[in-house]
């Protein structure tokens, strides 16, 4: 089950829960898993172990190819003439007077975010610099008095970090930083997968409890890092607000309401976003009946043969990277290479662990590192999909999208992309 939707089914409830009518909401989902018939429980979708169907009243605004990096912008800007033969057609009508809170998530990678179809690294990625663009025409056309975005993705920090101006108002919180992966969570036997994802889950409880009224986005946010011990979660922007203004601000109107269930306890089977699939494959043969096992291990054999086809892929271009940072961007190396070498965290793991310190939501240059970066990466991701076929272009494949953005543009790209040409011509599966 995708946990993506799952969240933002759940965040409709609360919006829906406090009082905020569907005429000032926009929904946009892919879809698919309410009817899927890999749903035991067909028709509902949940977001947390023994809680309530999500999915029940939720408006489908935009579906399937409709979830697009454009009808978000246009959504989000309010271009009414872009959306007029699209989905629903609804709009963020904003003006100089609104607050306008948007929450995302889906997957990511340095200076991207995923949308859902499976050609992420191409039209449909929304890039950091189209985001701020957008945001930054928003401010100067007055459409909003004050912003706030919560965004569910790996590296979800790197949309923002060195980026986001702090006078514009516009605040916001990421999943994780600019050089780690954000978790899913809350596995359930009944439904045989992952329900949610651990910073989502933990924000979207944090509203159920009923405290919108009484506390402010900094608490918000300050709980929500306390709870979220899977990753980091961050805060850029315009603070100057986050100290005094309610959360109810951005997601309730009118009175209080009842709230909606009681404080959850931690989640303790957090699982990389990128492996979900693999994780949710262990739960499932942790839960097997015997007559479930066989085609369960020769489905986990078959995910893991194809993580390792994905990794001899990419291995030119960790090498060329390992060289790269090795005379550049970090001055631990030597940490960097050996965490690499040894295959058991991810580049941007290594590198978040050796470069930049465990816990940074900054890059150590207090700048970007992803404006301009996220298109070299993708056009540098495009050569390898031509070289080996799209499909190797896997949410797994993501782990390696800030190795891509650290080669591309640099005299070592050509000879590892020719290198990989050739190892998939002579390997094809």
């Amino acid at each position: 089950m995708d946990t993506t939707t799952t969240d933002v089914c759940h965040a409709y409830q609360i919006l829906h829960h406090n009082g905020v009518p569907d005429e000032r909401i926009v929904v946009m989902m892919y879809d698919d898993i309410a009817s899927s018939v890999q749903n035991p429980v067909r028709g509902k979708i949940f977001n947390e172990p023994n809680g309530p169907d999500v999915y029940a009243g939720v408006p489908k605004d935009y579906t399937k190819h409709e979830v697009t990096p454009k009808v978000f912008l246009d959504v989000l800007s309010g271009n009414a003439a872009a959306l007029k033969k699209v989905g629903s057609g609804k709009y963020i009508n904003s003006t100089a007077a609104d607050r306008v809170f948007v929450f995302f998530a889906d997957h990511g990678a340095p200076g991207i975010l995923a949308f859902p179809t499976w050609d992420i690294f191409f039209e449909h990625a929304l890039h950091a610099e189209d985001l701020l663009k957008t945001l930054e025409d928003m401010h100067t056309a007055h459409k909003y008095n004050q912003m706030v975005l919560y965004i569910e993705a790996c590296e979800s920090g790197s949309m923002f970090n060195g980026l986001l101006p702090s006078n514009t108002s516009i605040y916001a919180v990421t999943a994780a930083t600019p050089y780690e992966s954000s978790y899913a969570c809350y596995y359930d036997s009944r439904v045989r997968t992952y329900l949610g994802d651990c910073f989502s889950n933990h924000w979207m409880e944090d509203a159920d409890t009923g405290l919108i009224h009484t506390e402010t986005l900094q608490q918000q946010w300050a709980r929500v890092r306390n709870a979220t011990n899977t990753s980091v979660v961050c805060q850029y922007g315009d603070l100057s607000f986050a100290n005094s203004t309610p959360v109810a601000s951005f997601i309730a109107e009118g009175p209080a309401r009842q709230a909606a269930h009681k404080a959850r306890s931690l989640p303790s089977d957090a699982v990389a976003s990128r492996d979900i699939v693999i994780g949710t494959l262990r739960q499932r043969l942790a839960h097997a009946l015997p007559s479930e096992r066989a085609a369960l291990e020769a489905a986990l054999a078959g995910e893991l043969a194809a993580r390792q086809h994905i990794d001899h892929i990419f291995a030119p271009l960790v090498k060329a990277s390992l060289a790269i940072i090795a005379n550049t961007s970090c001055n631990q190396s030597e940490c960097y290479q050996e965490c690499v070498n040894a295959g058991m965290l991810t580049p941007d793991e290594c590198y978040n662990q050796c470069c930049t310190g465990q816990t940074s939501c900054y890059s150590p240059s207090g700048r970007s590192d992803a404006r301009g970066a996220s298109r070299c990466m993708t056009g540098l991701l495009a050569h390898v999909a031509q070289a080996c076929g799209a499909p190797v272009l896997t949410d797994y494949a993501l782990r390696y999208a800030r190795t891509a953005a650290t080669v591309c543009g640099t005299a070592l790209a050509e000879g590892a992309v020719a290198q990989i040409r050739a190892w998939c011509a002579a390997n094809a599966i």
